[in-house]
């Protein structure tokens, strides 16, 4: 990880100029804490998971805060700084007026790191080309079979460089809050995220099933948002307008990468180079209104109402087809115009009418509307070239798809007693999705139900019951195909890469049951015990393939505990469960068109993953005022788990498209037993503070933090994997395919921490 950056000097010293001139020149001091400390950290702590989205290392480490007024009290100036000099470093600032003004400002680094153990032979040429060595190139391309170039593929990449993949996020927010009257306020703030460094991204080459390179893709981000807000209140009503403007700039269009099979271009056995697009630059700007109003009843009623209107827009320029130079010629790519002109409206309506007409009545009745309007223009496309080797001339659009969703709910509770309430009512969801979707409506009815019961004042219950059902219009499965092809390509013609019985679960007909139940019990003012539990059941009745069933469950447990003044025990346990099974089928291609479609190759799947999480918090005053003690565990244990079945697969036997029998000749298509995933988390901490004097705190720290991974996806995971070519027919095949070897891998830490914490 980078040390140490220049952002850093210059964020302190921002910070302490502009403290300096902010500060009253009278002020007095009315809370303040500086902390100063330095650690040790032992064991193995080379895993990116230590270090994912934090900065911990051995070294000096502090912090302050502090809060400053004048004399009479009407100025103000605060700050805090926490984990000064450090990649996850954040300094904030406020200065103003009570009641009358506040400018603040702040700024924040967080680090993202990927992995520590990337290698690769790509290096970068510039900022967004990535170079294989030239020698090796050549031997691979040169090579007379697959067998000789996955042999120098091999032994090439055992001497692959490690690669940081790892960027940056730094935020800076400054901002205005102007308060002229009681009853008007003014706020605008501006805030820049920005990112820099590397992540990992992949590439493929060739046809579908050809060679794919990961790569260390470069990250040259900034979005900058600006917003600007006024409120009004008086009497019965209050208005709000606002403005929010975000502005995303990427200073990288591209990444090119080297193909290290091909030093030269090649119309047929592959291009030199690939490329692939980044992130373009966009914009988007929105505006809303917001009121509410008491209605002049004789009960309380009031209407809330937001309406807000968006513009999306998107005009980078496109990039041609290919970069192979033998195909880039083709008058077939000709591109139809020089960027998208892409452009979407988007429109809310919120309203929300709440009354009590009887006190043992609460009525609340809700509707939202929400319009996506794309308005991109369509584009037809004559030609395009797949993984910068296959030229095809079938026609291709674009799909600028919009939808509308309508949401409605009306809530009654009434209260019997003051120990029973009953809540509840009806509710409706409906999506009305673009001909490019398989099912253009989706409504969704049902009804939520409450019940609380207050048997004593120490006790409490809530059970919360909900009931949805979705169906939606006529299920078609050509929609998407007929809107992006030629519908001469659709017409007459059933395609095969896709099965007319699946159904996506975002559009599939659903059934779903949940429940909810939480008591909370205080017996005594020194205890504090509450339980939770939850059960979903989400069924999918007229799915025949895709998702099915999904089943989840939770429950969890929670005691706090205070016997004496000098010790407070806390302890908690939760457990999750969720079960997703769905049914598939294996449906191999021979040739261009001849596909096998034949129950045989069904194959049914369930992925299980299973949470606990516990943990003890226990603090101890050993000398009252002086000395204190605290201890804190917590375990994490998850685990997922995926099984199938399914018969054996077969082969398609043109011209009859008969199954050949399970044996030698069956086409691999059985459904394995993945190996579980699993990963175990322990964090413990002790913290021994000896309290010197009303101003200064000493405070030792010891934790120890440990995590195991076991993932077959990624463990071992090297630059070159000698399996990892399966072919149609499931036959291990010479392996081609360049991997970055980013591991993720355990770490156990010991860490040890002295500091000083002083009070003025």
């Amino acid at each position: 990880m980078e040390r140490r950056s220049a952002a850093r000097g210059l964020a302190l010293a921002a910070a302490a100029c502009f403290t300096a001139l902010a500060a009253p020149a009278r002020a007095d001091v009315l809370d303040a804490e500086v902390r100063l400390g330095g650690r040790v950290i032992s064991g193995d702590t080379h895993s990116s998971k230590f270090e994912e989205y934090r900065d911990l290392e051995p070294g000096v480490f502090g912090g302050a805060d502090f809060l400053l007024e004048d004399g009479n009290g009407v100025t103000f100036l605060w700050g805090a700084f926490d984990d000064v000099g450090y990649d996850d470093q954040r300094y904030a600032l406020e200065a103003g007026q009570w009641g009358r003004f506040r400018l603040f400002g702040e700024y924040s680094e967080l680090p993202h790191v990927f992995s520590n153990h990337a290698r690769t032979l790509h290096s970068y040429a510039g900022q967004n080309l990535l170079l294989f060595p030239d020698a090796l190139q050549g031997a691979l391309e040169a090579a007379p079979d697959a067998a000789t170039r996955s042999a120098l593929l091999g032994a090439g990449l055992a001497d692959a460089d490690r690669i940081p993949l790892e960027y940056q996020l730094r935020t800076t927010r400054v901002g205005l809050l102007f308060d002229p009257r009681e009853d008007l306020e003014f706020e605008t703030a501006y805030r820049s995220l920005d990112r820099s460094g590397r992540k990992p991204l992949s590439l493929g080459f060739g046809s579908p099933g050809g060679t794919f390179v990961n790569f260390a893709s470069p990250v040259d981000e900034r979005t900058d948002e600006v917003t600007a807000d006024v409120r009004f209140a008086r009497g019965p009503w209050n208005l709000e307008v606002g403005y929010l403007g975000s502005f995303f700039g990427n200073d990288l269009t591209q990444v090119t990468v080297d193909n290290p099979l091909r030093l030269t271009d090649s119309a047929t056995a592959g291009p030199a180079q690939g490329r692939i697009s980044l992130a373009p630059d966009n914009r988007m700007n929105q505006f809303r209104a917001t009121g509410a109003y008491e209605l002049p009843f004789g009960f309380p009623a009031r209407v809330a109402t937001t309406f807000s209107y968006g513009l999306r827009e998107q005009d980078e320029n496109f990039l041609p087809h290919t970069v192979n130079s033998l195909l880039a010629g083709d008058p077939s790519l000709v591109l139809p115009r020089e960027d998208l002109d892409g452009k979407v409206q988007t429109y809310l309506a919120h309203v929300l009418a709440t009354a009590r007409p009887l006190p043992e009545l609460d009525l609340r009745a809700r509707y939202r509307f929400y319009d996506f309007e794309n308005d991109t223009p369509v584009l037809e496309f004559p030609g395009h070239v797949v993984n910068d080797q296959t030229l095809s001339t079938e026609l291709r659009r674009n799909v600028p798809n919009d939808y509308e969703r309508q949401q409605a709910s009306l809530d009654a509770s009434w209260r019997f007693t003051r120990g029973v309430k009953l809540q509840g009512g009806p509710f409706w969801d409906q999506w009305s999705r673009s001909r490019d979707r398989e099912v253009s409506r989706l409504d969704e009815y049902g009804g939520k139900f409450a019940l609380d019961l207050r048997p004593a004042r120490w006790a409490l219950v809530r059970a919360d019951y909900l009931l949805g059902i979705r169906k939606g219009t006529a299920y078609q499965p050509w929609d998407f195909l007929e809107a992006t092809l030629d519908p001469a390509e659709v017409d007459g013609a059933i395609p095969t890469g896709q099965l007319a019985e699946l159904r996506k679960f975002d559009e599939a007909d659903r059934t779903r049951n949940e429940i909810r139940l939480l008591t909370q019990l205080l017996p005594r003012e020194d205890l504090d015990l509450s339980f939770s539990a939850g059960w979903a059941h989400y069924d999918y009745p007229h799915s025949s393939y895709g998702v099915r069933d999904d089943v989840r469950w939770n429950a969890g447990t929670e005691i706090g505990y205070q016997p004496l003044e000098w010790l407070a025990l806390s302890a908690w346990y939760s457990f999750e469960h969720l079960s997703l099974q769905q049914k598939s089928r294996w449906r191999p291609v021979a040739g261009a068109a001849t596909v096998t479609d034949d129950p045989v190759n069904d194959w049914n799947s369930e992925s299980t993953d299973l949470v606990h999480t516990l943990g003890v918090n226990l603090d101890l005053v050993i000398v009252p005022e002086k000395l204190d003690l605290s201890f804190l565990y917590t375990f994490e244990r998850g685990n997922g788990q995926t099984h199938a079945e399914g018969a054996a697969g077969c082969n398609g036997s043109p011209p009859g498209d008969l199954c050949i029998p399970a044996g030698p000749d069956a086409d691999g298509g059985n459904a394995p037993n993945f190996p579980d995933i699993e990963d175990r988390l322990q964090l413990f901490a002790a913290i021994l503070r000896y309290h010197v004097g009303e101003h200064l705190t000493l405070e030792g720290m010891y934790a120890f933090q440990k995590l195991s991974l076991q993932d077959f996806r990624v463990d071992g995971l090297d630059p070159f994997e000698p399996g990892s070519n399966v072919n149609g027919s499931g036959v291990v095949s010479p392996s081609l395919d360049v991997f970055l070897g980013d591991r993720l891998g355990d770490y156990d830490a010991h860490i040890f921490a002295l500091s000083a914490i002083y009070r003025f």
